[in-house]
């Protein structure tokens, strides 16, 4: 799959191709479809696939105060994209003057004269352009009067509700993991680096890598069950975010212990895919107490997890 990080210079084999786009945030059961309907049609007509999307999201621009994050990093999103069968992704750096533009001027000089596109497909919630005034309504009337194709991809449900970025947000804000891993139609996964923390849970007989520089949501806190990617082999994990109250007031951390590993992990990258959720957090009368605990939480999820690691 070619990258592309400039609308301004897109390669001649690339025009006149069959275009998505959209945030693609999370890469969800929504987007797959609309992608493999965007694939489906432009093979049976032989046109170039495209899927156009924005970095960083424009909700971090309009409200840079707020703590909001993405679903998934650009290099996820650009993983799940390639997976997809995808030919090319435009990466549009997004900016105040970008978001500005208009949704008629974008058509136009854009999706019109710049990619000269032949195809557009998107979902029936997309709107683009400056105050959101490209609506699928109005896209349809336009790609109409240009000869373009057109469809809008119907929106996909599951358990009576839509499937979209902010549902699986909200489930992650709850810790149900295993509602947001349908809607994913995968596990969800957190990318960070290991840092040196204060190895309380070394002394404990629980060594664990601490995460920082995570881009993406962090799920509410408490104890999940996980697979963790290291040396293209996966690993059983045992993830804790939070405080840990039994200590009395800590810092907010992202702990993961690596259920039978023995290894230096410092300044590494990891990704976390997380299965499902344990447990609360919670205060323990006793460190004794906090230690049993952990020692039932690392069987169940051993037990768990037998077909998913170190595979």
């Amino acid at each position: 799959m070619e990258i592309i990080t400039t609308i301004d210079k897109i390669p001649k084999h690339l025009r006149g191709g069959a275009l998505a786009i959209g945030k693609f945030d999370g890469m969800h059961r929504g987007h797959t479809l609309i992608v493999a309907r965007l694939r489906d049609h432009a093979q049976k007509r032989g046109l170039p696939t495209i899927a156009m999307t924005f970095n960083p999201l424009p909700t971090q621009i309009l409200y840079p105060t707020s703590d909001i994050r993405p679903l998934s990093t650009l290099e996820q999103k650009t993983e799940l994209l390639a997976e997809s069968g995808i030919d090319a992704m435009i990466v549009c750096p997004t900016d105040h003057a970008f978001l500005a533009r208009s949704a008629e001027d974008f058509f136009d000089n854009v999706i019109c004269k710049t990619l000269k596109t032949q195809v557009i497909f998107e979902g029936r919630n997309f709107c683009f352009g400056h105050n959101r005034v490209g609506t699928p309504e109005k896209l349809q009337a336009w790609c109409r009067e240009s000869d373009i194709t057109f469809e809008a991809v119907e929106t996909i449900t599951l358990n009576g509700e839509p499937v979209s970025s902010s549902r699986i947000r909200a489930l992650l804000d709850e810790g149900n993991i295993t509602l947001a891993n349908e809607l994913l139609s995968r596990p969800y996964r957190l990318t960070g680096v290991v840092v040196t923390g204060e190895q309380r849970g070394r002394h404990l007989g629980f060594p664990t890598a601490n995460l920082v520089e995570v881009e993406t949501i962090v799920p509410k806190s408490g104890l999940y069950a996980a697979t963790l990617h290291h040396n293209n082999r996966r690993h059983a994990a045992a993830v804790h975010i939070g405080d840990n109250p039994t200590f009395g007031p800590t810092p907010f951390k992202i702990e993961v212990f690596l259920i039978d590993f023995d290894g230096d992990l410092y300044g590494q990258t990891l990704r976390v895919d997380f299965l499902r959720r344990v447990r609360d957090a919670r205060k323990f009368a006793s460190v004794d107490e906090l230690v049993a605990q952990m020692h039932r939480d690392i069987a169940e999820i051993r037990s768990h997890t037998d077909t998913m690691a170190t595979l």
